[in-house]
């Protein structure tokens, strides 16, 4: 006995599917450019912070010589 299963998908679904998933890329890639000015602002904070830290080193190093 031979029995073959065949499914169709309605033409206004895979339409409906398509369109989806375009969405979905879409979104996807806004949110990637997001991630990608947010490292960016990450980064910048993080240099930022750097340069305040050694700053506060230096005069903290400073503030102990002059009491020394």
């Amino acid at each position: 006995m031979d029995q073959t299963a065949t499914l169709e998908t309605p033409t206004g679904d895979v339409a409906e599917l398509q369109a989806g998933i375009a969405q979905c890329l879409t979104e996807i890639e806004q949110l990637r450019e997001q991630m990608s000015r947010d490292q960016v602002e990450i980064e910048r904070s993080c240099t930022r912070t750097c340069a305040l830290l050694a700053e506060l080193k230096a005069t903290l190093s400073s503030a102990g010589r002059r009491a020394a």
